[in-house]
């Protein structure tokens, strides 16, 4: 996977992956747990299969979205460290 482009004010819209989508959320600048409960709302709006990419700067988000997919059966694909940001991808599978 390529390196995410990631702006805005939260939702950036989704892309057609066959039959999932990918959303896009930037939630850079927002501390515990709002990054969480933001992503959680986009998830509630997905289908299983489809993928969230997040863009976080708060440095507990890497263990609290691993916490949070543990929890409610979603897969952490993946986190990227940037330097100033992590990207975090999230598989909805509950």
């Amino acid at each position: 996977m390529g390196k995410a482009k990631v702006h805005g004010d939260g939702l950036l819209g989704t892309l057609p992956k066959g039959n999932t989508m990918e959303e896009r959320l930037d939630l850079t600048g927002l501390s515990c747990p709002v990054p969480v409960i933001k992503a959680n709302k986009a998830i509630r709006q997905m289908t299983v299969g489809d993928v969230l990419v997040c863009e976080v700067t708060d440095p507990a988000a890497p263990e609290d979205f691993e916490n949070f997919c543990a929890s409610a059966g979603h897969h952490l694909m993946s986190y990227e460290d940037r330097g100033t940001s992590w990207v975090l991808t999230i598989k909805v599978s509950a």
